[in-house]
């Protein structure tokens, strides 16, 4: 059975491996050390909420796989949407956001 510092730490490790991520990479892009990082994949360690949610942004974590549920609504057509946006490059995020800016700008009925 896995302490929440084990679970933590592996689900940490875990992504980071899938994100074809170093310990010292990931320890770069959010602040830390490596030596922090490795001691918080084995499990001595439990991030501060602060690097908690630095790793899972890097790491893209949906925080549900934490068994967190976060979502602020029920809409599943907003879920979908959401699920794609996240799904988007850099680029292709700015694309949309011009298209759908244009288009909500000449439809007055859709402005709150």
């Amino acid at each position: 059975m896995f302490t929440d510092k084990e679970f933590i730490a592996n689900k940490i490790k875990t992504f980071r491996k899938y994100a074809g991520l170093t310990q010292a990479e990931l320890a770069e892009q959010i602040g830390i050390s490596d030596k922090h990082v490795c001691r918080i994949e084995n499990g001595a360690y439990m991030p501060s909420l602060e690097t908690f949610l630095k790793i899972a942004q890097v790491l893209n974590i949906n925080l549900d796989e934490f068994g967190l549920d976060v979502k602020a609504t029920k809409n599943v057509k907003r879920e979908k949407f959401i699920e794609f946006l996240y799904s988007l490059s850099d680029s292709e995020i700015e694309f949309y956001y011009n298209v759908v800016s244009e288009i909500h700008k000449g439809l007055p009925s859709l402005k709150r």
